[in-house]
């Protein structure tokens, strides 16, 4: 490590002088959009049952979310090379191993730009022919039928009162709504904290060198999980809950606003 380099001071500066609410603000903002366009793609494939359309829509926003924090961290990354120099910034913050580090002084809200992305995918293909002549002679086994109807049994929901079901799925869709505005006004709110340890990890998995294109994922991975997981898997499961609720007793709705206006309006 670079004579004089402070953690310490440099997670301060990156708390003051970069706008880290904000920035994780977008960061959640374009998670949630990413999610949405998941969540649309499923919907067009017919991906079923609904649970796991809404568990995996989560789990989309969360590499979103760390895609982002790694685009986050390569733009206040020092390889950037404005055109300012790194004198005006203390030594003990930044350090200077090959004379060509610098940390950008000009506003980064005045610089900060975003940039879209085309994303493909392709799916796979099969044959639901065949796949109905195997469960067609599977059913025909006395043995598998039995198996089968066992899960049946064990997987079916008990008969409940039709005017309960609307307080269910309101009552899993506001559950799931309190954690998503609760996960999101926390990670802003811990921004300074989160980010700036992040983005010290990040200096030292690259070993403080001087191109940040070099590195490859390091234990700023693990500085990001162990403190976004908790929400992240609280909303996982709510989703999973909300989509298991309104798939059992609201099964003709692909979407949740049909779930709405179907089995609670």
């Amino acid at each position: 490590m670079a004579k004089g380099f402070s953690g310490a001071k440099y997670k301060a500066f990156v708390r003051e002088k970069i706008p880290v609410r904000l920035h994780m603000s977008l960061i959640l903002i374009g998670s949630a959009m990413a999610g949405v366009i998941g969540s649309k793609i499923m919907q067009l494939i017919g991906l079923e049952p609904l649970w796991l359309r809404y568990v995996l829509n989560v789990l989309v926003s969360y590499v979103f979310f760390l895609i982002f924090i790694k685009v986050w961290l390569l733009y206040i990354s020092p390889d950037r090379k404005p055109e300012s120099s790194s004198s005006d910034l203390p030594s003990d913050i930044v350090p200077d191993l090959s004379g060509g580090v610098s940390m950008p002084t000009a506003p980064i809200s005045e610089t900060f730009q975003a940039a879209g992305g085309n994303f493909g995918g392709a799916g796979s293909s099969g044959s639901w022919t065949e796949a109905g002549d195997v469960s067609k002679v599977v059913s025909e086994s006395g043995p598998a039928s039995a198996v089968k109807s066992g899960l049946d049994l064990d997987l079916s929901i008990p008969d409940v009162d039709e005017g309960i079901v609307p307080l269910l799925i309101l009552l899993a869709l506001g559950l799931l709504l309190a954690a998503v505005f609760g996960g999101a006004v926390f990670l802003v709110y811990q921004a300074p904290t989160i980010l700036s340890e992040v983005a010290l990890e990040f200096m030292l998995s690259a070993g403080l060198i001087k191109s940040a294109r070099s590195m490859s994922s390091g234990s700023w991975i693990g500085s990001v999980l162990s403190r976004t997981w908790i929400p992240f898997s609280l909303i996982t499961a709510l989703a999973g809950v909300l989509g298991f609720v309104i798939g059992s007793f609201c099964p003709g709705a692909e979407k949740l606003l049909e779930a709405i206006k179907a089995c609670v309006l």
